[in-house]
């Protein structure tokens, strides 16, 4: 996962979600007159989640695959769930604010493509957030209770899991395409017998890049426990040299004075 991507995702996140404030007022003022109070409530309850992770991701620019992960879990997941209170408030189960739901998991994709394995729990379990805080809160809710005894409304609900459903399902397929073709895309990169896959840093000789042989390498049974061989020799000593003269000038000349070696390693 890419840090860069996650704040970009939660930067437009929280601007996405301070717009449709204006929806909140709409409802309130136009379509179901009641307090907006509670409908701020539950909208700077949406804004804490991404707010939250974006000062974590600033004070811990070095944070750890297994953390970043937790937190995109946990963010969207968060957000998820207050859209579907917020559906709660306004007409419960057959309530437009449904909707929210799936821009959540879309906007998810658009920032961070991923494989469908993955694709399953980051973008299904916000998913899931609408269909089941109404059925956990049927018992306490009046409404929700009457709704779920009424066939019509218990239909509008189905239709509204439907369409959450299959936004999923066409988000996951559509992220796992973007996420192969990039994948594809990074594969072509290669210098030599060896694909590049990320960029380690860059210093005065040129750049350094994690790399990997599709091969194993073979090496014959009379090198085996043998010395470094003495050209390897010659180019580590060259390298190491206190001399910026005796060094090689760029990245070029090393990369040349190694493939000789290499390939005589591969047979």
């Amino acid at each position: 996962m890419n840090l860069a991507r996650f704040r970009f995702a939660m930067g437009g996140g929280l601007i996405v979600c301070i717009l449709f404030g204006a929806v909140d007022w709409l409802v309130v003022a136009h379509i179901h007159p009641a307090a907006f109070i509670p409908f701020l409530t539950l909208r700077l309850g949406i804004i804490v989640a991404p707010v939250i992770s974006l000062i974590a991701t600033q004070r811990l620019p070095n944070m750890s695959p297994r953390t970043l992960k937790a937190f995109d879990l946990a963010t969207f997941t968060s957000v998820a769930g207050m859209i579907s209170l917020m559906c709660v408030w306004f007409r419960g189960i057959i309530s437009p604010y449904y909707a929210g739901v799936i821009v959540v998991v879309v906007c998810r994709r658009a920032a961070m493509p991923t494989n469908w394995r993955s694709g399953v729990l980051y973008f299904g379990l916000p998913a899931a957030t609408f269909r089941g805080i109404m059925l956990a809160l049927a018992p306490f809710d009046q409404q929700i209770a009457r709704q779920l005894q009424s066939p019509p409304q218990l239909a509008l609900f189905a239709l509204n899991v439907i369409f959450i459903a299959s936004s999923l399902l066409l988000v996951i397929i559509g992220s796992h395409a973007v996420w192969a073709l990039r994948r594809q895309l990074y594969a072509t990169r290669s210098l030599g017998r060896y694909g590049l896959e990320s960029r380690l840093g860059a210093g005065g000789m040129g750049e350094v890049w994690h790399a990997h042989h599709p091969k194993p390498l073979r090496y014959p049974s009379h090198l085996l426990g043998s010395p470094v061989p003495a050209e390897l020799e010659g180019i580590v000593v060259r390298c190491l040299a206190k001399d910026r003269e005796q060094r090689f000038p760029d990245a070029k000349s090393l990369v040349s004075a190694l493939m000789p070696v290499a390939n005589s390693a591969h047979g």
